[in-house]
């Protein structure tokens, strides 16, 4: 090992501990998660903990017809199943049996910082050191990777992190580097099992990952090209072994997941029903009518796809997106003073960026999608740049190349050790300031609402009854599953069901203030006619709680 790679080691190292223990900060003694995916995630680890099984059956479910459950979960025949996919919880799961259940906290920073490292692994094989520690850099502080990494029972950071060390093994090949070549095929089935774990995780990145890995195989084919086809699909298949397995047992059928028994996220429904639903065979033959209705559930919309692509793959990391700019331009004179086979793979590598970035935006950027209860906030929360976090970690590389670049200019040795600082600074606190400071969504804006909710759940907790439901709107995540779920009340089929609830248990509701015209309408009016009606208990801010219960004979 070289001296310039042994400190840039050293120096990822130490980032890396940076990173880890700031990714930390939104969940330190907090048990409350801002997203219904992550509460859901957190719920199924648990159940998969302390029983092995990723359901959790509600007898109330069976008497009132499976209407009893928060989002990111359904009901079926009283058991509350998860809608998204059931990767996390399981891997996590697998690994908090053996360790400590707390140190699952840690375990999102650990892939993502350990991905960082396969990163600068894959990128110094293709390109050089001093690149693959600028791109190594730029992605530990990347907002979207380091925003999302802190929202640690998302999927999306475990999904990249698994792909990225499954393609290190079958780039770098480390263990023919330590042990020769008697281990190359054993690098083919980790890299092959790892990026089956990724899908595991997220399943509805499948086709773009496939053609992904068709191209490599395609364009590095080789004397042994078949044999390491085979391998690499051993390790695949030994992979999803556990996603056809889980899926058996929860949706009866090894191809199914929950999206398709409750279609909540139009993206992952559609991608379901037209790709897992049918048999593979027919998938291949489907009609052009079927493949533009798979990519575009919604039709396709050029101006959403544009100011999509604007906004959030460019402006909001404005910083970053300037480099890469630069970097694709430098790409063309970085690649000519390569030899062949290294030209071969940089081609590769940027085709196959072109390809994915089209896929990812194609898919996503053309759908209507508002996180945010305000629709015009461009936020680092809205579902965008989780979708797309594979664009923005293979951008990383011809940031990296206009940072080099620039240094290699320079040719005092104290000037350039200055430059390189100031410009570690600049993507730092650029990034330091959206990932925490953004009034939004920002880490530390959302670690004191996450407070206040606790204080809300604690206070509801102890004057509710165990047994007792509560509707809500966006509150879910507060109360479940401490409580049972009810949503939302704005739905007939929520008032329809309200007076059978109230036979077995008490019924609560938290969400919005009524204004008193509202308070009036429901109790003269709304619930008047189902014999209901419906008592203010307590204000929190601009949320109250209610309790909803036959109206009084007095």
């Amino acid at each position: 090992m070289d001296y310039n790679t042994k400190k840039y080691w050293y120096l990822l190292i130490g980032l890396g501990l940076i990173f880890f223990l700031s990714s930390l900060f939104l969940h330190n003694h907090i048990d409350i998660f801002n997203s219904p995916d992550e509460t859901a995630n957190v719920f199924f680890l648990r159940q998969y903990i302390q029983t092995l099984s990723l359901s959790s059956f509600d007898p109330l479910n069976i008497f009132l017809g499976d209407v009893l459950y928060p989002r990111s979960i359904f009901s079926q025949g009283g058991y509350l199943l998860p809608v998204s996919f059931v990767g996390l919880p399981v891997i996590y799961g697998i690994i908090t049996r053996v360790i400590n259940y707390n140190l699952t906290f840690f375990l999102t920073p650990f892939f993502a910082m350990f991905g960082v490292f396969a990163w600068y692994g894959i990128i110094r094989r293709l390109w050089n050191s001093h690149v693959a520690f600028w791109s190594a850099c730029l992605l530990f502080f990347h907002p979207a990777w380091w925003y999302y990494t802190s929202r640690i029972f998302m999927h999306n950071v475990l999904f990249v992190s698994l792909l990225i060390i499954g393609c290190f093994f079958f780039v770098a090949r480390p263990l023919v580097s330590l042990f020769k070549e008697r281990f190359k095929f054993i690098d083919i089935f980790l890299a092959g099992f790892f990026i089956a774990l990724g899908l595991f995780v997220r399943t509805s990145e499948f086709v773009w990952v496939a053609l992904f890995i068709f191209l490599g195989f395609w364009w590095f084919r080789s004397k042994d090209l078949w044999k390491t086809i085979f391998i690499f699909l051993i390790g695949f298949c030994f992979g999803l072994i556990p996603f056809f397995s889980f899926n058996q047992i929860l949706y009866q059928n090894p191809l199914r997941f929950g999206y398709i028994q409750q279609s909540v996220d139009p993206i992952s429904a559609n991608l379901s029903s037209v790709f897992i639903q049918e048999s593979l065979p027919s998938v291949v033959k489907s009609s052009f009518d079927n493949i533009k209705s798979f990519l575009f559930p919604e039709g396709l919309h050029w101006r959403t796809l544009g100011k999509n692509m604007i906004w959030y793959g460019f402006m909001l990391f404005w910083w970053i997106s300037i480099f890469v700019v630069l970097g694709l331009i430098i790409f063309w004179k970085f690649i000519k003073k390569e030899d062949l086979k290294k030209q071969s793979a940089l081609w590769f590598y940027l085709v196959g960026f072109i390809l994915t970035g089209i896929w990812l935006s194609l898919f996503y950027g053309n759908a209507f999608i508002y996180d945010n209860p305000d629709p015009t906030q461009i936020t680092i929360a809205n579902s965008y740049i989780r979708y797309w976090l594979p664009i923005f970690v293979m951008t990383t590389p011809f940031a990296a190349l206009t940072i080099t670049w620039v240094l290699s200019l320079i040719q005092h040795r104290l000037s350039k050790n200055i430059i390189s600082f100031l410009i570690f600074l600049l993507f730092f606190i650029s990034s330091f300031s959206l990932v925490f400071f953004h009034p939004q969504d920002g880490i530390i804006p959302m670690h004191l609402k996450l407070s206040k909710y606790e204080l809300i759940r604690a206070e509801i907790l102890s004057s509710t009854e165990p047994e007792s439901v509560i509707i809500t709107d966006r509150s879910d995540k507060i109360f479940f599953p401490h409580r049972r779920i009810r949503y939302p009340l704005r739905d007939e089929n929520t008032y329809a069901i309200m007076p059978k609830i109230i036979e077995y248990v008490p019924l609560y509701y938290f969400g919005i203030t009524f204004p008193s015209t509202d308070f009036e309408y429901l109790n003269q009016v709304k619930l008047k006619s189902m014999d209901l009606q419906i008592e203010h208990l307590k204000t929190f801010g601009e949320e109250s709680f209610y309790q909803i219960k036959k109206r009084s004979t007095d």
